[in-house]
């Protein structure tokens, strides 16, 4: 990983792992028992009287390297430490070397363990190092010897040879080790840093934020001095450059040319694209584009579900091979993450203009409905005076007050009083349609087989049809229900009104009330016109009215039935009708039982019973 477009280096350190020695320590340590093991060798070989040097040399070396290792903990490794470290090692073998026979030291050995140490540390370059510095020791002792022999120049060169050997097999495995472990830390690194990215990037559902949040994070694994991202629309022709970044300073204007970028081109074909020398690609050569003269490019497409949105590119104006196929793979890695979360932007923000557009169609619909309220009531006000003074007169001239009348001025006017009341219904009607929903402090404890009772007795007292027979089949010990007095005597009104209406050729209504289930159910069911079954599911519905017998039977503007379900629905119930047509009409609508309390527990007192409900007349 990198962050500044310099070129990795492959100069890495093996670590253990926390409260362990490091690998170069023990090879250390090992080096240091190798050499008790060689100087029992060497005692036999040379005599007894290396033993004493070399214990010294042995003791040495452990508390030279024991002090280093605390040095590196508390301090920290550092390359003066290091040097240090190698020198007093190489003084350390060349000492040993020369106290035990020079050049003919049975401790040669040493100088491959030296090496191996090297080259597992550093690969290439620590295996090259330990090789110099023991050639330089090999020297030495070259120089000590007494006299100089040629024979010891020989040895010299054929242990310099193997030693050389040695240190480019361990440097070639060494560096083999270091790289596949420096791969994988570094794909694990970017793997962890490709994740937040992703998380970073998910959290912007804003534009603008989102595609400054994908630089910054770009900027966590390549260089992004110069940095643009290009989109273009759906029809794929018009590129927009939201973002663009030259030498780390953003700039706010779009580039002329985006259609010849190399951007562009990456878009069109979908596939990402590196130019480690840029200027032999021709559209980098195109005056008014970002790429203009850069020399190296990198670039990836943003692809969605559906298409390629745009893509995200990085250049360099300063030097070729600035970009990796590894910045291209982690570019595109970083693209497709930046896609999804570019998309969800656009959704979002889709959103919120629907959102505003809806809540501003709402809040028209909602002043429209409240002038609307405002036009019913106040016709209605100003309906009800003229009607009111209508009805009025023609009730003093139909009882002879204002002058004698005939029979027939009589009927006339006992019309005119007829079609006041009927308009009056009407304006009530609309008021009635325009109120808002039931407010639930208004349900009170009703009986509907009292109601049943007292409706029908209004509906008699109101029609003169006497071929009308009412009948009432409501028992006493129906339940109570919540419901409100008003609401609810307006349903039964509106039922028997309309069953009256389509009964012009007279017969019996009946209104029945029962118990159905944790329902109360009543019935108004009439003989008259009926219904035809394509008009019976319309029925409900404001303003209808059908086209047959039925619409020119009765006057008004369809509302009634329309009310009645509104006021049923509202108490938690449900209407319906059953009719055939030439036999009679049916209307059905129930009201829920209120809940029931639950039981008191044993040995709780109960309170006292409220006194006994008068029976319905």
């Amino acid at each position: 990983m990198r962050s500044t477009g310099q070129p990795r280096s492959n100069y890495q350190t093996l670590t253990a792992p926390s409260g362990s020695l490091p690998l170069e320590h023990w090879i250390s340590f090992t080096s240091m028992a190798t050499v008790a093991v060689l100087s029992v060798i060497g005692v036999m070989l040379v005599g007894r009287w290396v033993i004493v040097p070399l214990g010294i040399l042995v003791l040495l070396g452990l508390v030279f390297n024991i002090t280093f290792y605390l040095w590196e903990r508390a301090r920290g490794p550092s390359h003066l430490n290091e040097w240090l470290a190698r020198l007093g090692n190489i003084a350390l073998v060349t000492a040993g070397m020369y106290l035990s026979g020079g050049l003919a030291s049975p401790f040669l050995p040493l100088y491959s363990v030296y090496i191996v140490t090297g080259a597992v540390r550093h690969g290439h370059r620590g295996a090259l190092r330990c090789i110099l510095l023991s050639l330089a020791s090999l020297l030495v002792l070259l120089v000590l010897e007494e006299p100089p022999r040629w024979e010891a120049g020989l040895r010299l060169l054929i242990t310099a040879g193997l030693l050389a050997l040695a240190g480019f097999i361990a440097g070639e495995l060494g560096q083999r080790s270091i790289d596949a472990v420096a791969a994988a830390e570094r794909h694990a690194g970017e793997m962890a840093v490709l994740n937040e990215i992703g998380k970073a990037i998910s959290a912007n559902v804003e534009i603008a934020p989102l595609l400054e949040e994908i630089r910054r994070q770009a900027g966590r694994l390549m260089d992004v001095s110069h940095f643009y991202i290009v989109l273009v629309d759906e029809s794929g022709e018009h590129f927009t450059s939201p973002l663009l970044y030259r030498a780390g300073h953003r700039e706010q204007h779009s580039p002329e040319n985006l259609e010849a970028d190399l951007a562009a081109h990456v878009i069109r074909t979908g596939k990402p694209l590196l130019l480690r020398n840029a200027r032999d690609h021709p559209q980098a050569a195109m005056p008014g584009t970002v790429c203009y003269r850069c020399r190296s490019w990198v670039g990836a497409p943003l692809t969605g579900r559906r298409r390629v949105l745009g893509a995200i590119a990085a250049l360099s104006y300063a030097r070729s091979d600035a970009f990796s196929q590894a910045d291209a793979d982690v570019l595109q890695a970083i693209a497709s993450q930046a896609a999804v979360a570019l998309e969800n932007a656009w959704l979002y923000q889709e959103l919120q203009e629907r959102t505003a557009r809806l809540h501003a169609a709402y809040e028209a619909l909602s002043a429209q409905a409240q002038q609307r309220v405002e036009f019913v009531r106040t016709i209605s006000h100003d309906l009800r005076a003229p009607l009111t003074f209508i009805k009025g007169y023609a009730a003093l001239m139909s009882q002879g007050e204002l002058g004698e009348v005939n029979e027939r001025q009589r009927e006339a006017l006992e019309t005119i009083i007829s079609k006041s009341d009927m308009l009056a219904q009407m304006a009530e009607d609309m008021v009635l349609a325009e109120q808002r929903r039931l407010d639930a402090t208004t349900m009170i404890p009703l009986s509907l087989s009292t109601m049943a009772h007292e409706a029908v007795r209004g509906a008699q007292a109101m029609t003169d049809e006497p071929r009308l027979v009412f009948r009432v089949e409501a028992p006493a010990d129906i339940p109570l229900v919540l419901a409100n007095p008003l609401r609810m005597e307006r349903v039964f009104d509106n039922l028997l009104s309309n069953a009256v209406k389509y009964s012009p050729d007279g017969g019996t209504i009946t209104v029945r009330v029962k118990q159905a289930g944790e329902y109360v159910q009543v019935t108004v069911a009439d003989e008259g016109i009926g219904i035809p079954p394509e008009e019976a599911e319309h029925i409900f519905e404001r303003f209808y009215r059908g086209d047959g017998r039925a619409a020119q039977v009765a006057d008004g503007f369809g509302l009634g039935l329309s009310i009645v379900k509104e006021i049923v629905e509202e108490h938690g119930g449900q209407i319906w009708v059953e009719s055939e047509v030439g036999v009679g009409s049916a209307f059905h609508f129930t009201v829920p039982l209120p809940p029931q309390r639950p039981a008191r527990p044993p040995g709780r007192p109960r309170p006292p019973a409220p006194p006994a409900e008068s029976a319905p007349p």
